[in-house]
């Protein structure tokens, strides 16, 4: 028997497994990762204030998406997940960068097969 954070990935109660494979890819640690996470906290943080702070109204949209930006690779960054996709309004240029490092995985296990007949 399946346990249950493992339902979801043959069509069980908790929906679609959030995790296909066939949508996203893991990958692994690199060098200068430690880097990136830094350089994107200190932006996001920095934004954040300025944003808060008094500036002009034209720049609210730009450093909302330094913000978006920032955040949003940190998460990548934690979870090591990513779409092969990339994100709504995400740099190519970073998923790019992950998939160079993207984790090889067998299509034909039984995993991969189930969330495969989720998507019909």
């Amino acid at each position: 028997m399946r346990e249950p954070k493992n339902l979801n990935q043959n069509g069980g109660q908790q929906g679609n497994w959030y995790l296909n494979r066939f949508d996203y890819f893991e990958f692994y640690g690199f060098e200068g990762e430690v880097k990136l996470k830094l350089l994107c906290l200190v932006a996001c943080i920095s934004s954040y204030f300025l944003l808060l702070s008094a500036v002009p109204f034209y720049l609210y949209i730009p450093l909302g998406w330094i913000i978006y930006i920032s955040a949003l690779t940190l998460y990548v960054l934690h979870k090591k997940v990513c779409k092969f996709d990339g994100y709504f309004l995400y740099p190519k240029s970073l998923v790019k960068k992950f998939k160079r490092y993207e984790k090889q995985i067998d299509m034909e296990d039984y995993d991969s097969v189930a969330t495969l007949n989720d998507r019909k």
